[in-house]
């Protein structure tokens, strides 16, 4: 009986430490929020995304490693026992890589994606409140050259009117080949005059993203916390894909980890390799 006791304290105890809990995130230098960071607990699948005023609410053991990144920001690891209730992070120096041109040798424009024309079988998804996010993996044609993105083009609709987005871009990783490390992170208020014929154009120079030596890297759309309840809301256009080059990931069954995409319609996989279509501009 004293056995059954402390066993069943033990479980309360550690029960009572893994409630939920709402903490900030601060900017170390302004004090200001950072916002949209990504919060993972290690070794788990298990992960939140903060708001627009760097909070975020999540359930983490004493004894869990958690790791905490946001783009312009060096990472931050704690163990759950250390996480305090405001949290600051400290901003990176950037070093922009060389790229040299030849005399001779002009720049050249690239067009690389899988955007089509819309499909009468796409499906149009928008926000709820799992915090949805769909990447496409963009192959690069020679992981010898290095490539500026120079604009991204999303096919998209609306419901009622344009509502905001975020646009993510993420370097592979090398052990997964899901999307890795945060490159950039923009929110973007879509303006109608930049959508053509159901895309929409962003230009990506002033974020001076190159890739170096690498065979890929990932785009990827969501939506701010709480687009759900916004009754403007810009949607994606998933399309049937030969490929699954499009991962997807969501807070469903408090998971945080990036899956191909898979959509299910009562009970049966009708798209088996469904894809968000985007289309890249690159210098090179």
């Amino acid at each position: 009986m004293r056995v059954f006791f402390s066993a069943f304290f033990l479980s309360l105890v550690h029960l009572a430490t893994t409630q939920p809990v709402a903490r900030l995130l601060r900017d170390f230098s302004t004090r200001q929020p950072v916002p949209y960071a990504t919060i993972k607990i290690l070794n788990t699948e298990k992960g939140d995304m903060a708001d627009d005023q760097g909070a975020f609410t999540l359930a983490i053991a004493q004894e869990d490693s958690v790791m905490i990144s946001c783009i312009g920001y060096e990472p931050l690891r704690l163990r759950g026992k250390d996480l305090a209730p405001i949290l600051f992070l400290h901003q990176k120096s950037r070093i922009m890589p060389t790229v040299r041109i030849g005399g001779k040798v002009q720049p050249t424009l690239l067009t690389i994606g899988d955007l089509r024309r819309k499909s009468h079988d796409a499906i149009s998804w928008g926000p709820s409140d799992q915090k949805e996010e769909f990447a496409q993996r963009l192959e690069l044609p020679d992981s010898t050259r290095t490539y500026q993105l120079k604009a991204v083009y999303l096919s998209v609709g609306k419901i009622h009117c344009w509502g905001a987005i975020l646009l993510h871009v993420y370097a592979a990783d090398p052990l997964t080949g899901n999307p890795g490390d945060e490159l950039a992170l923009r929110l973007i208020t879509v303006n109608p005059k930049d959508i053509s014929k159901g895309r929409l154009k962003l230009q990506m120079e002033r974020d001076s993203l190159y890739f170096e030596s690498a065979r890929y890297f990932f785009v990827s759309v969501s939506w701010p916390p709480h687009a759900a309840a916004n009754p403007c809301t810009t949607t994606l256009r998933l399309e049937k894909s030969d490929q699954a080059t499009t991962f997807s990931r969501t807070l469903t069954s408090k998971e945080y980890a990036w899956f191909p995409v898979k959509y299910v319609m009562n009970g049966k996989t009708t798209f088996p390799d469904a894809g968000y279509c985007i289309d890249v501009l690159l210098l090179y």
